[in-house]
């Protein structure tokens, strides 16, 4: 809108210099009748003006197109940052009217999601960090997403390291239409074994790592980070 209010203040400004004073106290003391009988006799500035005019506005929809573009391709990102993240059982961080939430998951979809009534573009950015308290340094527009320390998120990247470890005999026991290849995780840019780093610093290639793996597996995997969470804390 600023962008349109701008456009038509020069258009306006240029239609003035080209027909001078008498037309703009002819638009003022009559609209209909002075200002038609200016328009005829000054018809080439006129002609002029409208065509900066139907100029401009074509630039200022190209320009709030690409601004709309850019907008989708940001919350696209983070879409796919936001569910690698639900995966991978990190905790969230976003700050809505001034108030600060922590582990909504929902919250944020609805704010990034541009097909939701409540898409935001307030928010350019979503990071993940090393902890909660490194994702309170982040300013209000920026989101935040952590590893839980609960060890939930440290389960499910000892599945994967379970899941990249396993041979050709040990995979002939998933199920038909379940099957897969070994895995080699420099095909993916990757490095055994996988730590919490890797889901920070590579969340990419774990997120293509963790879908190439059939949903069986994926579910297996949850298992083991379950079990693995229970050892650790008792």
């Amino acid at each position: 809108m600023t962008q349109l209010a701008i456009a038509l203040f020069i258009v306006y400004a240029l239609i003035l210099f080209a027909t001078g004073k008498d037309f703009f106290r002819a638009f003022i003391s009559n609209l209909t009748f002075d200002l038609m009988k200016k328009m005829k006799s000054n018809k080439k500035p006129i002609l002029i003006a409208v065509t900066v005019l139907i100029m401009v506005a074509s630039t200022v929809v190209i320009i709030q197109r690409t601004i709309t573009t850019r907008h989708h391709q940001r919350a696209e990102v983070m879409m796919n940052q936001l569910l690698f993240a639900n995966e991978m059982w990190f905790d969230f961080r976003i700050v809505v009217d001034d108030e600060e939430v922590v582990g909504s998951f929902h919250t944020i979809f609805n704010r990034i999601n541009v097909d939701s009534p409540n898409f935001n573009s307030f928010y350019t950015e979503l990071v993940f960090t090393h902890s909660e308290a490194e994702a309170m340094t982040h300013p209000d527009n920026v989101i935040t997403a952590w590893p839980r320390y609960d060890c939930w998120s440290y389960g499910l990247i000892a599945g994967i390291n379970w899941a990249v470890m396993r041979d050709e005999n040990d995979l002939t026991h998933l199920i038909i239409g379940q099957m897969r290849e070994t895995i080699c995780l420099t095909d993916f840019g990757l490095v055994y074994p996988l730590t919490h780093v890797d889901m920070i610093s590579y969340w990419e290639e774990v997120s293509i790592l963790w879908n190439t793996l059939p949903q069986i597996e994926r579910s297996e995997i949850r298992r083991l980070a379950s079990t693995y969470v229970r050892q650790t804390l008792t």
